[in-house]
């Protein structure tokens, strides 16, 4: 969390007011039950207890850096795959301009649907299909 903290600029006390996730999972499940869920960094994100709660009911859950790395092509002789890039280096290679000022977390929501409408649009033989 301190290194969220520090990339975002939050501080303890612009949250602490903030309602919790238990508190805001009877608004958001309903909306997510059985939808399609497109998450950045799918295997580190999903160990949040709170987002795994949160993602109960969905249907799908979908890794955009596993799916981006084929298209950005920088192969990984040693371990036989394409190299996952970051949000950042994904957002600009489709050519989503960041919002001024520090980083947030609606511009990274922001930036993931770029990428994931890239995605769709250079009709990825895969995605095409589960689109």
């Amino acid at each position: 969390m301190a290194g969220r903290r520090r990339k975002h600029g939050i501080k303890p006390a612009d949250v602490q007011e903030a309602p919790t996730i238990d508190s805001l999972l009877p608004l958001i499940a309903p909306v997510l039950q059985g939808q399609r869920v497109v998450i950045f960094n799918a295997p580190v994100e999903a160990c949040s207890p709170g987002l795994t709660r949160v993602l109960a009911g969905v249907a799908e859950i979908r890794c955009m850096m596993r799916e981006f790395a084929p298209v950005y092509g920088e192969w990984n002789t040693r371990r036989g795959a394409y190299r996952w890039k970051g949000l950042a280096t994904a957002a600009y290679h489709v050519g989503f301009s960041w919002p001024p000022g520090p980083r947030q977390a609606r511009h990274e929501c922001l930036a993931t649907q770029a990428v994931w409408r890239y995605l769709l649009d250079t009709a990825q033989p895969a995605m095409a299909q589960s689109a």
